[in-house]
């Protein structure tokens, strides 16, 4: 359990930060399934410190699990937010090393 009010809002904020969208009742699905493979990591970028490393290990672990991510308010709480040059760069890079797509990703 969490001790204070703080601790609360930092463990509702972790459990915010990655939300797999499953088509179907999950209980129900075989991993080798269409309803499976079809499944898309959202991220919602601007939870915790709301910084690139967000954008960085969700696109890795969703290129590794072989599933469709989508980023949102990305650095979301920064003076400057969205995408900087070095994330997309990063982002880029995870695309061409899985043989990936993306769409709708710049800087600003």
């Amino acid at each position: 359990g969490c001790d204070t009010a703080e601790e609360e809002e930092e463990e509702e904020e972790k459990r915010k930060l990655v939300t797999v969208i499953p088509e179907h009742d999950s209980a129900a699905l075989d991993p080798n399934s269409a309803a499976v493979k079809s499944l898309v990591i959202v991220v919602d970028g601007s939870v915790l410190e709301g910084g690139g490393q967000v954008c960085r290990t969700a696109s890795v672990l969703a290129a590794l699990w072989g599933k469709r991510l989508r980023l949102h308010s990305i650095r979301g709480k920064r003076t400057k937010p969205g995408l900087r040059p070095q994330h997309l760069k990063g982002l880029e890079w995870v695309k061409n090393f899985c043989g990936g797509d993306m769409k709708g990703l710049e800087v600003g």
